[in-house]
Order: structure tokens, then sequence, then C-alpha cells
């Protein structure tokens, strides 16, 4: 290694020197242009997602905002407490079924309470069955004005604004796919929303889930 340094007739070889020292900066160079090309890739990124914040944060709001708007439950759902006779819903069909409900009340239950020779339970057990259906009645108007109403808004939202469309992540469209299949099958086709365990309800589900994906995608988690 000394003869490195030294040249024949025994002198400090500072050609040697010079050449290691260029090596050495040649390779420094080339760790500093890869440190800064780091540093501009990791900057483009930052700024990529600052710009994505501030393109998507109102539109992902206003999103969420509609989504819990939609009832947690169907007529369906509710209709679970009647003990028989609960009418077929589908296709949005709620005044159709509201007035099957009044119709079993006036043309069955209040007639069968007319009736003479019926002990106290027959009245009693009679008497629940028209509660239970007023009762429906009531809850079924309610789903009914917020279903539409969460509809409208969520239908204008998606047809008019094109920001979630064009930037929104992958995971954020599936979760909205998933979305359109639950409220179809439960308002359209007539699908229960709770499940039968307790847990909480399909829709609800996907709320959490939407949350959780649209977090990513804006960079909070």
């Amino acid at each position: 290694m000394d003869k490195f340094f030294t040249n024949e007739h025994g002198y400090f070889n500072w050609q040697s020197v010079l050449a290691i020292v260029g090596i050495l900066g040649f390779f420094w160079g080339i760790y500093i242009y890869v440190d800064k090309r780091k540093s501009k890739v990791q900057e483009r990124k930052i700024q990529s997602q600052v710009q994505k914040q501030e393109k998507l944060t109102e539109p992902y709001n206003e999103l969420i905002r509609i989504i819990s708007l939609f009832p947690n439950r169907t007529p369906y759902d509710v209709m679970t407490l009647l003990s028989y006779g609960p009418p077929n819903f589908s296709s949005e069909n709620f005044d159709t079924v509201n007035r099957i409900l009044e119709i079993q009340i006036k043309e069955n239950y209040q007639k069968r309470l007319e009736r003479k020779g019926l002990t106290y339970q027959d009245e009693e057990d009679i008497k629940t069955e028209i509660r239970n259906r007023e009762y429906c009645i009531k809850e079924i108007e309610k789903i009914k004005n917020q279903y539409f109403l969460a509809k409208k808004e969520y239908e204008r939202l998606r047809s008019t604004d094109k920001i979630i469309e064009l930037y929104a992540s992958q995971d954020v469209k599936n979760c909205l796919v998933k979305f359109d299949g639950t409220w179809h099958r439960a308002f359209i086709t007539g699908r229960p929303l709770e499940y039968n365990d307790g847990r909480n309800n399909r829709l609800d589900d996907i709320r959490w889930e939407l949350e959780q994906v649209i977090r990513a995608d804006l960079g909070i988690i």
C-alpha cells in the first residue's frame, strides 16, 4: 500500500492521491445526485398529495354527508315486528305498502274487534296488530322521505361533480360501487338492510369502509 503512494524514487506520489480523490469525488457526486433525485421525487409526491387534498377534500366531505342521509332501514326491516301478513316491498313502492297496511287495519283487524265473544286476550292480540301496523306506517313514511331526499342529493352529486370520478383512488371508486349495489338491493330489489345477528346494518358497514378509504386517499392515515 505504501508503494502505491510513493514513486520509484521513494517520493510521495501525488498523482496516485489525486486519482483516489478523483474516484472518491466521482462516487460522492453520484451519491449527491441520487440523494437530490430522491428528495425531488419525495417533494413531488408531497406536492401531489397536497394538490389531491385540495381537489378532493370538499367533494369527499359532501359525499360523506349525503351518504349519511340514507336511511338505515327499509320497510322490510320495520315490518319484522308484524307476526304475519307484511306486504311485499320493492321498486320504491313505499306508498303501496302503507296502503296495504291501512287496508289490513280497516278491513281485517278493526272488523275482527267488532265480533262478539272475543276473549280479553283475543282483543289484546288484535289491538297489538293494529298498533304495530300504525307504527309501521309512520316509520315507513319517514323512511320514504329520508330515502328520496338522500337519493336526489346523491344522484345530483354524482352527475354534476366530476372531481371524484377523475381524481378519487380506485379503492374509493370500488367502495362507491358497493354502496350503489347495496342501496339498490335494499330499495329497488327489496332486501333488508339489517343483519339477522344484530350487527350494524349493511349501509353502516359501507359508510365506515368508505370513510377509511377516503382518509387513506387523502393521506390522513
